[in-house]
């Protein structure tokens, strides 16, 4: 009798279902893998040189971050980097003067403005470039602004207003000629306010408040100023007096204002009663709406805007004048409460990184830094503010909105994609009217065997590359085919292949090698 070579194509499948009879068992003992899951919120970085309090914090255009100022007084006339791809700070050179209150804003040509702090006769202002790591004096302010506040206008000046003896007074820098002009007076005595550029290149002035015979005056007052003529003109009020507040600008043009204080003897910058108000400014019918209330009454906190579209909160002085590490992000018209941050924080600093994490620095007595991050897709989330793009979908962080229709964000083995689901992977939705998006109580389950479901289509797969994309029990031939297995009921072993819902035991996967070689033996012999 001549023998014959065994087919290769009958050797695949008997191999492939011993290697899949292998990774049921281990899938078993190992459990089924689970949401890629992280502990979300704050982590760890590196701490500054120094404590440091009262200070500014600037993302730059290359990615990292200027820290400059603050109390205590070593602080003042120093200033760090830190670098969010080694995550370590690096001293500048040191700054000109001191500011241990300074007021700063990013320049248009990558360059930081910073001036004011400390007394009412500080008028020192000073540029800085992180690209040569040099500061250069420029102009003195008109005003000091100790407590005051800075921003960056949409033509590239910078605007200066209040500040502590300079309450109704601001002044617009020009870098390109390094001269400051006056504009008008603010229709309120206003420091602790904040500053707003609009999207049509107005600037909104919100709030503040001064010390009038030994108690916090706080304001409810809101200005506009006119960039073209420089002149202030009132808007519509706040339906509540705050200072130390903060101010958003929103991506529909809206602003939203949270927390503040207000009343309170003025001895010190944190006394008075802690705010749990928000609301929103909208500057097409210049008029305030209010918002729920926050879950943490704060002041002196940080604010940034998501790319989600949300605002989040962090830290601050909290209802009963402590410290606070609790976080919370408005979203979709509520406020969402988050893990908290490391350490309580207030009088800190905060920035936005390149990849929407936030770098939160100092505080009083700290000289710790921490960065908050968001869920991104495919990390595990209980609601759409835990996720840096705002949807939450099937438990986990989605790409997009996946609502509706028959796609989802938590399909095995894609989480954090909106796909096309399969109602089980080895079966394929199939919907009456024969469209893939219709609700998925119309689709009915359509059996996928010997192929499973695919994620990437919704359907069933016709052609394999892999066991793995065979339904359990069946296995991928040279051909790209998904093939029954051999029949080994004649194989004298003593052994049989384990029954589905069975319990695993290590000897059976033997036995499944063992029957495969034995099956080989038989057909060799046949032959």
């Amino acid at each position: 009798m001549t023998r014959r070579s065994f087919p290769r194509r009958l050797l695949a499948p008997a191999l492939a279902l011993t290697l899949a009879a292998g990774a049921t068992l281990s899938a078993r003992w190992l459990g089924s893998p689970a949401i890629p899951a992280r502990v979300l919120s704050a982590i760890n970085t590196s701490s500054m040189s120094r404590v440091r309090w009262l200070h500014e914090a600037i993302a730059l255009p290359d990615g990292r971050v200027f820290v400059a100022g603050g109390l205590p007084g070593g602080a003042a006339s120093t200033a760090e980097l830190y670098n969010p791809a080694t995550g370590l700070w690096s001293e500048t050179s040191p700054m000109l003067f001191g500011h241990d209150w300074p007021i700063a804003a990013p320049m248009c040509d990558g360059r930081v403005y910073v001036a004011a702090g400390g007394s009412a006769s500080n008028h020192n202002a000073e540029i800085y470039d992180p690209v040569t790591d040099s500061w250069v004096p420029t102009a003195k302010t008109k005003g000091g602004h100790t407590y005051g506040a800075a921003t960056l206008m949409a033509d590239c000046r910078i605007l200066l207003s209040g500040g502590y003896d300079s309450n109704t007074f601001s002044e617009v820098y020009d870098p390109s000629t390094g001269i400051y002009k006056l504009t008008g007076q603010m229709g309120a005595e206003r420091f602790f306010h904040t500053l707003t550029v609009l999207p049509d290149g107005r600037v909104l002035a919100v709030g503040g408040g001064v010390p009038i015979n030994g108690k916090w005056s706080t304001k409810n007052a809101v200005d506009l100023l006119d960039p073209t003529t420089l002149k202030w003109t009132k808007a519509d009020p706040l339906h509540y007096r705050r200072r130390a507040h903060t101010a958003t600008l929103l991506p529909d043009g809206r602003v939203l204002v949270a927390g503040g204080t207000d009343g309170g003897q003025a001895n010190g910058t944190e006394g008075g009663t802690q705010l749990s108000t928000s609301e929103i400014y909208d500057p097409a019918t210049d008029t305030w709406q209010d918002l729920p209330p926050l879950h943490t009454a704060r002041a002196l906190h940080t604010a940034a805007l998501l790319p989600s579209g949300g605002v989040i909160l962090l830290g601050g002085l909290d209802g009963t004048g402590s410290a606070s590490p609790e976080v919370e992000v408005f979203l979709n018209g509520t406020w969402t409460p988050l893990s908290p941050l490391l350490v309580d924080r207030f009088h800190h600093a905060s920035a936005t990184l390149a990849d929407a994490r936030i770098l939160v620095t100092g505080g009083v007595h700290q000289a710790t830094a921490e960065i908050y991050v968001l869920g991104q897709p495919g990390d595990p989330c209980e609601s759409d503010a835990a996720c840096a793009g705002g949807v939450c979908s099937g438990g986990v962080c989605c790409s997009e909105p996946c609502e509706g229709g028959c796609r989802r964000c938590d399909f095995p083995g894609r989480e954090g994609e909106c796909v096309l689901p399969c109602a089980a992977p080895a079966e394929s939705l199939a919907c009456a009217d024969g469209s893939s998006t219709c609700p998925i109580e119309a689709c009915l389950p359509v059996p996928c065997a010997p192929y499973l479901c695919s994620p990437d289509t919704g359907a069933c797969r016709t052609e394999c590359l892999s066991v793995e994309d065979c339904a359990p029990g069946y296995a991928c031939d040279l051909e790209g085919r998904c093939t029954p297995p051999p029949d080994v009921s004649s194989v004298p072993s003593g052994c049989t292949l384990i029954p589905p819902s069975s319990p695993p035991r290590a000897p059976h996967l033997l036995c499944a090698l063992l029957a495969a070689l034995a099956f080989l033996r038989l057909r060799r012999r046949d032959d």
